[in-house]
């Protein structure tokens, strides 16, 4: 870029530059694509853009675009829907649309602001995602959590355990915006209501921790929840599979594994790591010999039998139930489905 086209900035924040610059849409474009950006919510109806559409078009300023520098490829971190507008614009050109532009290469050289952003760590990224979404309109829940938990996915595929997220789906696994809920209300020592409350959660969580940005968005800051995490997702809900199949709850029912995970957060407050992990070493030895642990019929009679509060009680059911066992129970005991429904 000119010098007098640019400026750059430093972020103490996140310890980043960021350069603004004054590119053509040709030069941008050719920069980024629609596809892959993890960090951005799904694209809109254009319908919602229509009159940025005809800004572009009558040779108006859009706001500036963030972009970030990810190995061999630039990301969007603010602006895919306003990228989306920029092709928009050029096949509305392209068909005759009455504009300012009297060819689409015309509008290709056209000047807009653009922020790039030196590589960050994911840390950074998540950190810049938060703060240039606020205000603006919300990306679904699940997406959020999905984001969120970017570090423990990292973590989990590098040892190998697998999940499945909003792109790749398999039965048997847990969705990783279930594991970042059941994530959420482990931290939080009771079962959260919704994604909504966990995402929430989560962000007020960052947002309350002054330290470090890396350390603040860190969702597993220690190696024992880091393994208990993982004993979840795959040796126990292999175990699971096996003896239960379809009925599995840790498949069946989000509700089921968020609750669980809220017990075992409870749980080490009250009993610690080690006094836990003898707990769930005898949980995985009686599953082991097809013992049915859960007591699977007990549970969905009483899960199944609410007529009001439907969510508050299931949650209250499930945490209950493992709480009692985690905390009081082990040995050849099986869980308590009704002594949990009498604590409702």
């Amino acid at each position: 870029m000119e010098p007098e086209k640019s400026l750059t900035l430093f972020d103490s924040k996140i310890k980043c530059k960021s350069q603004m610059t004054l590119m053509t849409v040709e030069e941008y474009l050719n920069l980024t694509k629609l596809e892959g950006n993890i960090y951005q919510r799904d694209l809109q109806r254009l319908s919602f853009y229509q009159k940025l559409i005809e800004d572009l078009l009558n040779d108006g300023v859009m706001p500036p675009i963030s972009i970030v520098k990810q190995e061999e490829r630039f990301l969007i971190l603010d602006g895919l829907q306003r990228t989306n507008c920029l092709h928009k614009c050029i096949e509305l050109i392209e068909k005759g649309e009455k504009s300012s532009f009297e060819s689409v290469e015309l509008f290709k050289q056209k000047e807009i602001y653009v922020e790039i952003w030196e590589e960050m760590t994911l840390e950074s990224l998540l950190y810049k995602m938060i703060v240039l979404n606020t205000g603006q309109k919300k990306m679904d829940f699940a997406h959020q959590l999905e984001i969120l938990s970017t570090s423990v996915q990292h973590k989990l595929k590098k040892d190998g355990i697998s999940f499945n997220t909003k792109a790749e789906r398999q039965g048997d696994l847990l969705n990783i915006t279930t594991i970042t809920e059941g994530l959420a209300s482990f931290i939080n020592g009771s079962p959260l209501k919704s994604k909504a409350n966990a995402a929430e959660f989560l962000f007020n969580r960052f947002n309350s921790i002054n330290e470090d940005v890396n350390d603040s968005l860190n969702l597993v800051n220690d190696t024992e929840t880091y393994e208990l995490l993982k004993w979840t997702i795959s040796e126990l809900n292999s175990k699971l599979n096996k003896l239960y199949g379809e009925r599995n709850p840790f498949i069946s029912n989000d509700v089921f594994y968020v609750s669980f995970m809220a017990s075992l957060g409870f749980s080490i407050k009250k009993i610690g790591y080690e006094e836990l992990d003898k707990k769930k070493n005898n949980l995985i030895e009686q599953l082991s010999k097809d013992i049915d642990v859960f007591n699977i019929n007990d549970y969905e009679t009483y899960y199944n039998s609410f007529s009001t509060g439907i969510g508050t009680k299931k949650r209250k059911l499930v945490f209950d139930a493992f709480r009692e066992y985690f905390i009081k129970g082990g040995g050849e005991d099986k869980i308590d489905w009704r002594l949990a429904y009498d604590l409702i």
